[in-house]
Protein backbone atom coordinates (compact mmCIF):
# COMPACT_ATOMS: atom_id res chain seq x y z
CA UNK A 1 0.00 0.00 0.00
CA UNK A 2 1.22 3.50 -0.78
CA UNK A 3 0.10 7.07 -0.50
CA UNK A 4 -2.32 8.23 2.18
CA UNK A 5 -3.66 4.74 2.76
CA UNK A 6 -3.33 2.73 5.93
CA UNK A 7 -3.11 -1.07 5.92
CA UNK A 8 -6.79 -1.51 6.83
CA UNK A 9 -8.02 0.73 4.00
CA UNK A 10 -5.62 -0.89 1.55
CA UNK A 11 -6.99 -4.30 2.45
CA UNK A 12 -10.57 -3.01 2.13
CA UNK A 13 -9.83 -1.58 -1.33
CA UNK A 14 -8.34 -4.88 -2.45
CA UNK A 15 -11.26 -6.82 -0.90
CA UNK A 16 -13.72 -4.81 -3.01
CA UNK A 17 -11.75 -5.55 -6.19
CA UNK A 18 -11.35 -9.23 -5.26
CA UNK A 19 -15.13 -9.44 -4.70
CA UNK A 20 -15.64 -8.57 -8.36
CA UNK A 21 -13.44 -11.48 -9.46
CA UNK A 22 -14.97 -13.97 -7.03
CA UNK A 23 -18.49 -12.92 -8.04
CA UNK A 24 -17.63 -13.21 -11.73
CA UNK A 25 -16.16 -16.70 -11.33
CA UNK A 26 -19.08 -17.78 -9.14
CA UNK A 27 -21.72 -16.37 -11.48
CA UNK A 28 -22.92 -14.06 -8.70
CA UNK A 29 -23.78 -10.75 -10.39
CA UNK A 30 -25.31 -9.51 -7.14
CA UNK A 31 -21.99 -9.83 -5.30
CA UNK A 32 -20.27 -7.92 -8.10
CA UNK A 33 -22.93 -5.22 -8.18
CA UNK A 34 -22.71 -4.78 -4.41
CA UNK A 35 -19.22 -3.27 -4.76
CA UNK A 36 -19.95 -1.22 -7.90
CA UNK A 37 -21.20 2.35 -7.77
CA UNK A 38 -24.50 2.70 -9.65
CA UNK A 39 -22.76 5.15 -12.02
CA UNK A 40 -19.66 2.97 -12.54
CA UNK A 41 -17.86 3.24 -15.87
CA UNK A 42 -16.24 0.14 -17.34
CA UNK A 43 -13.75 -0.40 -20.16
CA UNK A 44 -13.73 -4.15 -20.69
CA UNK A 45 -11.09 -5.72 -22.94
CA UNK A 46 -13.67 -7.65 -24.98
CA UNK A 47 -16.41 -5.00 -25.18
CA UNK A 48 -15.53 -1.85 -27.11
CA UNK A 49 -18.09 0.77 -25.98
CA UNK A 50 -17.66 2.33 -22.56
CA UNK A 51 -20.26 0.89 -20.18
CA UNK A 52 -21.88 3.66 -18.17
CA UNK A 53 -23.64 2.42 -15.07
CA UNK A 54 -24.89 -0.95 -13.96
CA UNK A 55 -27.74 -0.87 -16.53
CA UNK A 56 -25.16 -1.00 -19.35
CA UNK A 57 -23.35 -3.80 -17.54
CA UNK A 58 -26.63 -5.72 -17.21
CA UNK A 59 -27.24 -5.33 -20.96
CA UNK A 60 -23.78 -6.77 -21.72
CA UNK A 61 -24.40 -9.63 -19.29
CA UNK A 62 -27.70 -10.42 -21.01
CA UNK A 63 -26.10 -10.31 -24.47
CA UNK A 64 -23.44 -12.76 -23.31
CA UNK A 65 -26.10 -15.11 -21.92
CA UNK A 66 -27.93 -15.18 -25.24
CA UNK A 67 -24.84 -15.27 -27.51
CA UNK A 68 -24.71 -18.78 -29.02
CA UNK A 69 -20.90 -18.70 -29.32
CA UNK A 70 -19.38 -16.78 -26.42
CA UNK A 71 -16.12 -18.73 -26.57
CA UNK A 72 -14.54 -20.78 -23.82
CA UNK A 73 -15.63 -19.92 -20.30
CA UNK A 74 -13.20 -18.29 -17.91
CA UNK A 75 -12.18 -20.88 -15.33
CA UNK A 76 -9.56 -19.01 -13.30
CA UNK A 77 -8.50 -15.46 -12.53
CA UNK A 78 -5.19 -14.85 -10.78
CA UNK A 79 -4.45 -11.23 -9.88
CA UNK A 80 -0.88 -10.29 -9.01
CA UNK A 81 1.54 -7.38 -8.84
CA UNK A 82 -1.06 -5.34 -6.94
CA UNK A 83 -0.40 -1.67 -6.19
CA UNK A 84 -2.91 0.43 -4.24
CA UNK A 85 -2.75 4.18 -3.62
CA UNK A 86 -5.22 6.72 -2.28
CA UNK A 87 -5.81 10.41 -1.83
CA UNK A 88 -8.60 11.26 0.57
CA UNK A 89 -11.69 9.24 -0.25
CA UNK A 90 -10.43 8.10 -3.67
CA UNK A 91 -8.24 5.04 -4.18
CA UNK A 92 -6.82 3.37 -7.26
CA UNK A 93 -5.73 -0.21 -7.56
CA UNK A 94 -3.50 -1.42 -10.39
CA UNK A 95 -2.64 -5.03 -11.00
CA UNK A 96 -2.02 -7.71 -13.57
CA UNK A 97 -4.66 -10.40 -14.05
CA UNK A 98 -3.85 -13.82 -15.45
CA UNK A 99 -6.91 -15.39 -17.08
CA UNK A 100 -7.40 -19.08 -17.88
CA UNK A 101 -10.25 -20.39 -20.04
CA UNK A 102 -11.87 -23.81 -20.26
CA UNK A 103 -9.80 -24.72 -23.31
CA UNK A 104 -6.60 -24.15 -21.32
CA UNK A 105 -5.70 -20.88 -23.03
CA UNK A 106 -4.17 -18.17 -20.89
CA UNK A 107 -3.85 -14.42 -21.22
CA UNK A 108 -2.88 -11.48 -19.08
CA UNK A 109 -4.64 -8.14 -18.65
CA UNK A 110 -3.51 -4.89 -17.11
CA UNK A 111 -6.25 -3.61 -14.81
CA UNK A 112 -6.91 -0.32 -13.06
CA UNK A 113 -9.81 0.18 -10.68
CA UNK A 114 -10.73 3.53 -9.17
CA UNK A 115 -12.73 3.39 -5.94
CA UNK A 116 -14.33 5.95 -3.64
CA UNK A 117 -15.14 5.68 0.01
CA UNK A 118 -18.91 5.62 0.33
CA UNK A 119 -20.46 5.35 3.78
CA UNK A 120 -17.42 3.65 5.29
CA UNK A 121 -16.86 1.16 2.45
CA UNK A 122 -15.02 1.29 -0.85
CA UNK A 123 -16.98 1.06 -4.11
CA UNK A 124 -15.64 0.74 -7.64
CA UNK A 125 -16.41 3.84 -9.72
CA UNK A 126 -14.25 2.95 -12.72
CA UNK A 127 -12.80 -0.31 -14.06
CA UNK A 128 -10.38 -0.42 -16.97
CA UNK A 129 -8.79 -3.55 -18.35
CA UNK A 130 -6.52 -4.07 -21.33
CA UNK A 131 -5.43 -7.45 -22.55
CA UNK A 132 -1.68 -7.66 -22.97
CA UNK A 133 -0.83 -9.10 -26.41
CA UNK A 134 0.96 -12.47 -26.33
CA UNK A 135 4.08 -10.79 -27.73
CA UNK A 136 3.90 -8.11 -25.02
CA UNK A 137 3.61 -4.38 -25.26
CA UNK A 138 6.27 -2.02 -26.61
Amino acid sequence: MRGALDQSDGEAVWAAVATVYAGFLGGDAGAVDDVLAADVTIWNHDHVPLMRGTADLDAVREARRTDPSPGPAVTALAPHTVLVDAHGDVAWCRHLLDVTTADGATSTARVTDVLRRDGGRWVVVHHHEQEVPAHGLP
